[in-house]
């Protein structure tokens, strides 16, 4: 009796191409979890957890310590297992901000970089300029409730910030909140990692 032969044929998995020609920001969903804001004009090319970007965006990078999320932008490459940053690249320079978590960057020819919360890097050619963590008491938050962070935030910006108390009690916000940062850069981070809506009413931001 001659014993079956069976062959497996090993999963090739394509690079995928998606161009966001909208004329505002476009939310994608990759395999993994992982959330990319992708802004206008930008591409990223993935597979599995590997992702070029031409432009800019914003990635909420979903947790797998066994298998880390690189973003590759020109010359430089970003490494990370689980948090939130933002990689902005144009004309040649790469600018990384890292909300929460740890990231390290890296050019080809230079030194890895580890960036802490509330950092930004900005590589143009030979270049790293690294800004350093900027901790006041009303930038850095550590799990706290959406509530207070934004009502930290209605004191800072002197900006009216409304919200129901009851949607939001169980959102949390961790990270460093750089001080070159608009109202409008903050809270579109904080309801993207807490799946919230900004809105804007004349003169009132409404969070939902």
């Amino acid at each position: 009796m001659m014993a079956s032969l069976q062959t497996h044929v090993a999963r090739t998995v394509e690079w995928k191409v998606y161009r966001n020609e909208l004329h505002q920001k476009d939310t994608i969903l990759l395999p993994d979890g992982t959330t990319v804001y992708l802004y206008k004009n930008g591409s990223i090319r993935y597979k599995e957890r590997e992702v070029y970007l031409y432009g800019k965006a914003t990635f909420n990078v979903s947790k797998n310590p066994h298998d880390p999320f690189v973003v590759y932008t020109g010359a430089v490459t970003t490494t990370v297992l689980g948090t939130h940053f933002n990689i902005d690249q144009h004309r040649g320079q790469v600018i990384v901000t890292l909300y929460s978590g740890k990231i390290a960057v890296q050019q080809a020819s230079m030194k890895k970089i580890i960036m802490q919360p509330g950092q930004q890097l900005v590589y143009n050619e030979n270049l790293f300029k690294e800004t350093p963590t900027v901790a006041t008491s009303d930038s850095v938050f550590n799990n706290t409730p959406v509530a207070l962070v934004l009502d930290a935030l209605s004191r800072r910006y002197n900006r009216v910030i409304q919200y129901d108390p009851v949607t939001i009690r169980h959102h949390y916000f961790t990270g460093t909140i750089m001080p070159s940062d608009s109202l409008q850069t903050i809270l579109q981070v904080i309801s993207q990692m807490n799946g919230l809506t900004v809105i804007q009413e004349n003169d009132t931001i409404v969070i939902r």
